[in-house]
């Protein structure tokens, strides 16, 4: 979701036919590298904290292959527009079919009970100044009507809980270069990457495995990958803070397989 050509592209992917895959705070104190998540601690966060979903607890041991339920981490938000506005056009046809199913509902219930880990900075989504609104308009479509109204609502409400179960990779100050120049310089600490890390771990959930020697060695190489992307690939998207999908489903799935990550 880095440029507007990538955005161009979801318009001819049909996410519904894709099968979902089996699936904050930094330790830094570097401003440069800290998630936008005062949202989730201003006054306004208790009004909706009664009808938060009730955290998963990750099983025990967090890498057995048996899971007894898996929580859904939507990973891209222009992709997640792309879903949302494909289930408000199908359940516009349902209902003039008469038929009963509402694509639109379903999503609203997968979207309030799941996560949210976007690659964006938040003010792509939400700019509150002229030169925010540019960037926002450089890096993609994050204004009605191909970014639904209905789904900024609820992030915006999915951030106010308590833990959030919204968190942004890309922090606020960062002058972003373009795809594949991530939030930082190689850093193999990996800090936009422990931010997120501790934010699953909010939520009851196994930090990420951010060691370099567990991907390249023998530690996935032991493993069923569920990309087929290679752990030097994973490692050298979380060294830069670069927010690459396979890259990114994998670092998800094999550090917490009661996660499902969905594009």
């Amino acid at each position: 979701e880095e440029t507007a050509l990538l955005f161009d592209k979801f318009d001819m992917i049909d996410f519904d036919i894709i099968t979902p895959l089996n699936e904050l705070l930094l330790n830094d104190d570097s401003d440069l590298f800290k998630s936008d998540s005062s949202f989730a601690h201003s006054d306004d966060a208790t009004k909706i904290t009664n009808n938060a979903p009730k955290p998963l607890v990750s099983v025990p041991g967090a890498h057995n292959d048996i899971i007894d339920s898996r929580r859904t981490v939507f990973i891209s938000a222009s992709a997640l527009a792309h879903r949302w506005r494909r289930a408000e056009t199908k359940s516009k046809a349902n209902d003039c079919d008469g038929t009963s199913d509402n694509a639109l509902n379903n999503l609203r219930k997968q979207c309030d009970n799941a996560l949210f880990f976007f690659g964006s900075k938040r003010s792509w989504l939400f700019p509150t100044n002229e030169a925010e609104r540019r960037e926002s308009r450089r890096q993609g479509k994050y204004e009605p009507p191909l970014f639904p109204l209905e789904l900024s609502v609820l992030i915006k409400e999915k951030e106010l809980r308590i833990p959030s179960e919204v968190y942004f990779l890309k922090p606020p100050t960062l002058e972003y270069k373009g795809f594949g120049n991530g939030c930082h310089p190689i850093n193999y600490l990996a800090p936009a990457f422990q931010g997120a890390s501790t934010w699953l771990e909010s939520h009851s959930l196994e930090p990420l495995i951010l060691t370099r020697e567990w991907w390249i060695d023998d530690g996935y190489a032991g493993r069923k990958s569920h990309t087929g992307v290679s752990g030097r690939s994973v490692v050298d998207n979380y060294e830069i803070g670069e927010h690459d999908y396979d890259s990114c489903i994998e670092l998800l799935i094999q550090s917490n397989p009661a996660l499902d990550p969905v594009l």
